[in-house]
């Protein structure tokens, strides 16, 4: 039971970083869909930073600093050139993945996949056999202080105006691309600190390190109905589904391939059921 509530525990950290990113450009009014290249490149600098720097904070740094550099990129495309929002988030991930082959590939002569020796673990103590990481207090906290910013702050205020109501913006002086630029920079902030979170973990990088959690966070803060409130057990929601088709593989006669797609189905019915409860949601209101 314990390794199944641990291995929760670490798929909620980076699910719980990523989906609180996202919910706040898709309250800003643009869904962002470069989550996947975000958490991707912070990954690979971030680890790389701490085999240089010899320092978990320093390396997560440059790994946030990479991810909320291609988040600037991002919303100044779409906003000062018009870009369509969907084509040029896809371009990111796909320029991420690149830029991650090419340096390994440049630096370390391999493709894609990069382990370093001896690299500082994550700090991480334990409760009746329940490892609990840094990380993961650091994603509450983080949340905690997102929900008091975004209701409690004028640029918060600002964010969720900027998605409900644009003009009211422009009528007050606001400008509406940096507002979004600002819900982008947090974007990135927080899926460098996820990206972060995966490769320090595992104490490598890998070609595909983020593994569609990018897309699954786009899922939660739909499940969440864009509200910061059910953020959490969302998140944990998928966590769970996740752990226990890792948990089921060594306890069932199915083949790995099925029970490695059960997160992707359970997503996929969430959706479904979802879509379907908002649809007639809508038709009573009318």
């Amino acid at each position: 039971m314990n390794s199944l509530i641990n291995n929760t525990l670490s798929i909620l950290t980076p699910l719980l970083l990523i989906s609180t990113g996202a919910l706040v450009t898709d309250l800003a009014g643009s869904l962002n869909i470069a989550l996947e290249g975000l958490v991707t490149i912070s990954a690979l600098f971030s680890i790389i930073g701490v085999s240089i720097t010899n320092s978990i904070v320093l390396g997560t740094l440059i790994g946030i600093s990479s991810s909320m550099i291609l988040a600037y990129i991002l919303s100044t495309i779409t906003s000062k050139l018009k870009a369509n929002i969907f084509i040029t988030g896809l371009a990111t991930n796909l320029l991420a993945t690149g830029i991650c082959s090419v340096t390994t590939f440049s630096i370390y002569n391999t493709r894609g996949n990069v382990k370093f020796e001896n690299l500082k673990a994550i700090s991480k103590f334990s409760i009746g056999g329940i490892e609990i990481t840094l990380f993961l207090i650091v994603s509450l906290i983080l949340l905690a202080l997102t929900y008091v910013f975004l209701n409690m702050s004028a640029t918060g205020l600002r964010i969720r105006a900027c998605g409900m109501d644009p003009h009211s913006l422009k009528s007050y002086g606001i400008s509406r691309s940096r507002t979004k630029l600002i819900a982008f920079l947090i974007s990135g902030f927080f899926c460098g600190m996820a990206g972060s979170y995966l490769s320090l973990n595992l104490g490598s990088y890998v070609a595909g390190i983020s593994s569609g959690k990018g897309w699954i966070g786009l899922v939660i803060i739909y499940l969440a109905g864009s509200n910061i409130k059910y953020l959490l057990p969302a998140a944990l929601t998928f966590a769970v589904a996740e752990a226990l088709s890792i948990y089921y593989q060594g306890i069932t006669n199915l083949p790995p391939d099925i029970v490695l797609a059960l997160p992707s189905v359970f997503t996929l019915l969430v959706m479904v059921i979802v879509s379907i409860i908002v649809y007639k949601k809508n038709l009573v209101q009318r």
